[in-house]
């Protein structure tokens, strides 16, 4: 099956903004069950590509001229297949536990220990 994609995102400020920075997140991966056909991401500014450390396809928006809104389009068409037993199969290279490892910046205050308590 083909999907056609259109995605618009539209950002209004109230006040003129001199500079922006965004990371996009707005491509889809290759993966065995979906196929990039085509991808087109419209923005202002400089649009720089990266992937990301989880493998995503990411941009990095910046905007240096004096903005009252910023509109980013997206579109494309991606090819999938049936999945088997309605299921993706996953290969991650991180297990999803890795995401419950404390860190010092993932620490609760007491304030919010208290809060959840």
């Amino acid at each position: 099956m083909h999907l056609s994609i259109r995605h618009e995102t539209l950002y209004r400020y109230s006040q003129p903004q001199a500079y922006s920075i965004e990371q996009l997140h707005l491509t889809p991966r290759a993966e065995p069950q979906q196929q990039v056909l085509s991808w087109h991401i419209a923005t202002p500014g400089h649009c720089a590509a990266y992937v990301d450390a989880y493998g995503n396809a990411s941009h990095m928006l910046t905007l240096n001229a004096p903005h009252t809104a910023v509109r980013i389009l997206v579109e494309g068409i991606v090819a999938t297949v049936p999945l088997p037993g309605g299921r993706l199969q996953a290969h991650d290279s991180l297990p999803p536990l890795i995401f419950t490892v404390p860190t010092r910046l993932t620490q609760p205050t007491t304030a919010l220990a208290d809060v959840a308590a």
